[in-house]
Order: structure tokens, then C-alpha cells, then sequence
């Protein structure tokens, strides 16, 4: 019977500092002293250095990554809060800003998925996990606000329902209402309504846009065509809207997507945009260019939002200081859907 070869001690187990200290009969603090590029408060002579990396070589040790982060609580890794509502388009951009910031900086960035941001164990991950922060996106309330501090894990906000000085980045929605509305009334349209929706705003954006499209209204000195204070589709409320004498010229979503909506609707009806009705959205990620006609909207600043939050998460990371809070600003895209008002209207 062939003689069997011996075996490798290193195949049948993991091989840890330990076994490289013993083998190199040395303290475990001297053999990762001898391991570490970095300098150390253990003196560590060049040959013993030479040694006892040769041994590590031979056992085919690999250092525990895991373990040097917890040592050094730097895990190089950024943590994404996030709920379904989350996965729209717009946020699905601002999250891919988020990834390619993160990878340039060298982070990764792992998502905790939940079904709603009101519960305050949905932190709790976090406090477990292996990260040095989180981006906390869209929809948030106090319960997550108490379980960040609670878990003192670093954070940034982002286009969400808090109001602070630090740690917050934000897309300007006044400046996107403002520079709306201005468009419409340069080309002569006085009688605007705005479309909220189908359902009570959950997001902060959306609550935020409609406080915006009724001061920018004010600065002209102009009366908002009058909203609904029950919630009903977009398709009823174009009913209602069209029912009004005299009726809207033009109308501003609170969405693209409320938008291409309430296009939809006003052309089953038989009128045409914009010659009958304008219509303008706001977010400018796919809804505008993917409709008829093609939407004039404010283009958000997605990938800017998702880079700017890395940004500020890791310089506090990094200086363990609050970082103030930017608003970034949007800009108009005049499409298809926006024309001056014709005398029949």
C-alpha cells in the first residue's frame, strides 16, 4: 500500500496568529506587531520581522480581515437604510451615486431592507453590523432619529423628513417650484393647479413641493386653482379640475409620475397637451422623457444627492465632527408639454 503524503496542517484548519506566534515562538502581540506594515509600540528587529513572515508564508496564514477592522473600528463599509418605497426611479439613481461614491472612497455599501422606517429596531442592524455609518434615504420619523442616537451609529440624512443644521443633504424643491412656475407664467398661464397625488404625501420631497408651488404662487400675487381636501385619484381630480369654470390652464405635478398621470387623463378626455392644458412634473429622472408628449419638468439632482451624502458621512467619519447640511440646487428642462394658453382656454 502506497504511503500516504503527510498532510498539510494548514488544510485541515484555519490557521490564526496564534499558531504563526507559536510556531516563530514568539508572543501573539510580537507576531502581528512583525505582520503589520504599521508602526508599533512593540520593537520588532528586521530579522525577526523577516521570520516570522516566512512561518506565516509556510502555514499559509491570511490575516482575519474582520478582526482588524473591529481592532481598529474601521470597517471601510457604509450601510443604506431603505424601504420599498425606495426602489422608485428617482431613488434608484440617487442610490447608484451613492455606490460609486462609496467604491471611489474606497467604502462598501450594504442595504438593510425594510417594510417600514417607523420601526425603531430597524437601527438595530446597524449597531450589529460590521459599518462605519449610514445614509438614511426618503421617509424617516422620530423612531429612527432616537434608534441612530441610541446605537451611536454615524449618519447622514438624505432628502428626508428632518430639518438640521448638520448631516443633511437635500434637493432644493422652492428652487424647483419657483423656476416651474416662473416658466408658466412667462408664457402667460394664471390659472394654475397643482396635482398632489393619489394618496396622503408620505415623502418629505412631495410635502415640500406643494408648500413650494403655493409660495411661489404668492410671490406673483396669484390664488392656486383649489385643491381637494379628500385624497382621489389623479383621473377624478382631473374631472374636477376640468369641471371648473373657468378651468386651469396649466398644472403642475407634484411628480413626474403624477404628471404623466394627469397627462394621460386630460387625453382620454379629449383635450390636447398643451394646447388645451400645460403640464409640468418634477424629479426629471425617466417618467419625462419616455411620455407624449415629453414632459417639462425640474431635473433632480439624483447622482449629486447619492455622492454628496457619502461625502459627509465619511468626513464625519473620519473627524468625528457634524458636518453642515448642503441643499443642492436643480435646474429646468422645457419640453413638449408647456405652451402659452390659447384664447379658447
Amino acid at each position: 500500500m502506497a504511503k500516504q503524503p503527510p498532510k498539510n496542517p494548514s488544510a485541515s484548519k484555519h490557521v490564526t496568529i496564534r499558531d504563526v506566534a507559536k510556531a516563530a515562538n514568539l508572543s501573539i502581540g510580537a507576531a502581528s506587531a512583525a505582520l503589520r506594515d504599521a508602526k508599533s509600540t512593540i520593537g520588532v528587529s528586521r530579522e525577526t520581522r523577516a521570520r516570522v513572515r516566512r512561518v506565516a508564508q509556510e502555514l499559509g496564514y491570511r490575516p482575519n480581515a474582520a478582526a482588524r477592522a473591529m481592532a481598529a473600528r474601521s470597517f471601510r463599509t457604509i450601510g443604506l437604510v431603505a424601504t420599498e418605497n425606495c426602489f422608485t426611479s428617482y431613488y434608484s439613481y440617487v442610490t447608484r451615486g451613492i455606490v460609486a461614491q462609496a467604491e471611489e472612497l474606497g467604502y462598501n455599501v450594504i442595504v438593510k431592507m425594510v417594510p417600514t422606517i417607523h420601526d425603531l429596531e430597524n437601527a438595530r442592524i446597524f449597531s450589529e453590523a460590521l459599518i462605519d455609518g449610514v445614509v438614511v434615504p426618503a421617509l424617516t420619523e422620530e423612531h429612527m432619529r432616537e434608534a441612530l442616537v441610541r446605537f451611536e451609529i454615524p449618519h447622514v440624512w438624505l432628502n428626508a423628513g428632518v430639518d438640521e443644521p448638520h448631516n443633511c443633504v437635500i434637493s432644493d424643491e422652492h428652487q424647483g417650484m419657483r423656476l416651474l412656475v416662473d416658466h408658466l407664467i412667462s408664457l402667460g398661464h394664471r390659472r394654475i393647479a397643482y396635482m398632489p397625488g393619489d394618496d396622503p404625501p408620505g415623502y418629505h420631497s412631495l410635502i415640500t413641493r406643494e408648500n413650494a408651488f403655493l409660495a411661489a404662487m404668492e410671490a406673483h400675487g396669484l390664488e392656486p386653482m383649489p385643491t381637494y381636501s379628500r385624497w382621489i385619484n389623479i383621473a377624478e381630480h382631473v374631472d374636477l379640475y376640468l369641471d371648473m369654470d373657468p378651468r386651469p390652464t396649466a398644472i403642475v405635478g407634484g411628480s413626474d409620475a403624477f404628471a404623466a398621470w394627469t397627462v394621460s387623463a386630460l387625453l382620454k378626455r379629449g383635450l390636447r397637451v398643451p394646447e388645451d392644458v400645460s403640464v409640468v412634473g418634477s424629479e426629471g429622472v425617466i417618467w419625462h422623457r419616455y411620455i407624449y408628449p415629453t414632459l417639462t419638468t425640474v431635473l433632480g439632482p439624483v447622482h449629486e444627492l447619492g455622492r454628496a451624502a457619502v461625502k459627509m458621512l465619511v468626513q464625519h467619519i473620519d473627524t468625528g465632527k457634524p458636518v453642515p447640511s448642503v441643499k443642492l440646487p436643480v435646474t429646468l428642462e422645457v419640453n413638449e408639454s408647456t405652451a402659452p394658453p390659447t384664447p379658447e382656454s
